[in-house]
């Protein structure tokens, strides 16, 4: 027969139960299972790269730069408008304004016609002193006739008056021709001008028109 080769290490009952308290190995832990620590394995702490940093986008740097420029250029304007009048001493030209006139048509009033206005009359002259009226017709000056001398008829009187106002006498001086109805004969009298037009000729007859 063979020799026993003895116990083996997988044998349980050689060295023990190494899951428990059997065995003579005093009870330690299996061969095969995992360390462990009273305490936990703590990782490192992981150190990443910072995060990248963003850049200014196109568009934001566009619209700065105008903005930018604007303020330049109003800045310039302004300077301009304050520096260069005081410079060139130069005044702003006055304000010039235009007034149109409107003609306005005045609306013609409608006159009415003036009431014929009687002619003044003339103050009634006096029948001359010593004279004898014959006639007195109402028309105004030279209306009225009256003889001066006793061998005048009153009907040649109004023959002389008419012939003087018929040859266009209204106070003035002429000659006029005259008949008379009691006579029968036409007779050459002389009238003097005046307010009492008297008249004279033929046998010493005498007429005054006023």
């Amino acid at each position: 027969m063979g020799r026993d080769p003895g116990p083996r290490w997988d044998d349980d009952t050689a060295y023990g139960d190494v899951h428990g308290g059997g065995g003579t190995s005093g009870g330690g832990g299996h061969w095969g299972s995992p360390q462990t620590s009273e305490f936990a394995q703590v990782p490192p702490p992981a150190y990443g790269a910072p995060p990248p940093r963003q850049g200014m986008s196109a568009g934001l740097a566009v619209l700065l730069t105008l903005m930018a420029v604007t303020i330049i250029g109003l800045i310039g304007a302004v300077g301009y408008l304050v520096v260069v009048p005081g410079l060139t001493g130069g005044s702003a030209a006055p304000e010039t304004s235009t007034v149109v006139a409107t003609e306005t048509a005045t609306a013609e009033r409608e006159v009415s016609p003036a009431e014929p206005v009687a002619p003044a009359q003339a103050p009634r002259v006096s029948r001359p002193s010593g004279a004898y009226e014959c006639a007195d017709t109402g028309g105004g000056q030279y209306s009225r006739v009256a003889v001066g001398s006793s061998v005048t008829s009153c009907e040649f009187a109004v023959a002389v008056r008419s012939s003087y106002l018929s040859s266009g006498g209204s106070g003035g001086s002429m000659v006029v021709r005259a008949y008379s109805p009691v006579t029968g004969r036409t007779y050459t009298m002389s009238c003097s001008g005046g307010s009492v037009v008297t008249c004279t000729g033929g046998n010493n007859a005498v007429v005054h028109i006023y």
